[in-house]
C-alpha cells in the first residue's frame, strides 16, 4: 500500500518536518477556497491522507496545488524551496520570489530527492539541505538519466554529453513536448520574472 510511485512523485529520503507540514495543511482547510474546486471542496477533504507515508503525504500536497491551477514545477518549488534567506549570491529578484513563496508554503524539509511527472513534464528536485544524491547523465542519443547512484544504467563514456548532480534546492525539468532540458537557474529565473514580487513584499509585508 505504500509502494512507489505515488500519483505524481517518486521520493528518495525522509520528510523530517512531516508532522508540522501536515498540521499546517489541515489548518488551512477551514479558510481555503478555490475557483477550481469550490463546489467540490467537501469531496477532496482532507487534503492529506495521514495514514499514508511521508512520500504519499508530500504527493497529496503537490497534487492539491496542481489541481488548483499551479504549474507543476512551480508547485514543487514551493514545497522544496532553494536555500535563499542567507544566500547573498542570489539575484534580488530571485530572493524576492523565494521570500514570497515562503509566505504561501512552509518548506517540506528532507533529506529528500524527488522525481515528478504529469506525463509531459518530467522533473527532479532536491531539498534545500542537499543530503540525498540526485545524479544525472544527459547523453548524445537524447536520453536523460537520473538516479541516486552512478552506474545504475551502463552508458558508454563517449555517449555522455554532460553529467552532474543536483545541488541543495536545485531542480531540473525535461519538457518532452518542447524536447529540451531546462536547468535550475532558468526555471527559477522564469518564475521570479512573472510578477513584481519585490514590490509586493515592500508594500505589503508587515514586520
Amino acid at each position: 500500500q505504500r509502494a512507489h510511485p505515488n500519483r505524481f512523485i517518486a521520493h528518495n529520503g525522509e520528510i523530517n518536518t512531516i508532522r508540522a507540514n501536515v498540521n499546517k495543511m489541515l489548518a488551512r482547510e477551514e479558510s481555503m477556497h478555490s475557483k477550481f474546486l469550490d463546489e467540490n471542496s467537501s469531496k477532496i477533504l482532507p487534503i492529506i491522507n495521514t495514514s499514508g507515508s511521508d512520500s504519499a503525504m508530500l504527493d497529496n500536497a503537490l497534487e492539491f496545488l496542481v489541481m488548483n491551477g499551479r504549474d507543476m514545477t512551480r508547485a514543487v518549488s514551493m514545497l522544496l524551496p532553494e536555500p535563499w534567506d542567507h544566500n547573498d549570491t542570489l539575484p534580488a529578484r530571485r530572493r524576492a520570489y523565494d521570500e514570497y513563496q515562503s509566505m504561501l508554503m512552509e518548506p517540506w524539509d528532507g533529506p529528500a530527492a524527488i522525481a515528478y511527472t504529469d506525463g509531459t513534464i518530467f522533473g527532479a528536485a532536491l531539498d534545500r539541505n542537499g543530503l540525498r544524491p540526485a545524479r544525472y547523465y544527459l547523453t548524445r542519443d537524447d536520453r536523460f538519466l537520473l538516479s541516486s547512484e552512478v552506474g545504475t544504467i551502463e552508458i558508454e563514456p563517449s555517449n555522455i554529453l554532460t553529467a552532474g548532480c543536483l545541488g541543495p534546492g536545485e531542480m531540473v525539468e525535461i519538457d518532452t513536448a518542447a524536447d529540451r532540458v531546462i536547468w535550475n537557474d532558468e526555471i527559477r529565473n522564469r518564475y521570479s520574472k512573472e510578477k513584481p514580487y519585490g514590490d509586493w513584499i515592500k508594500e505589503e509585508k508587515i514586520e
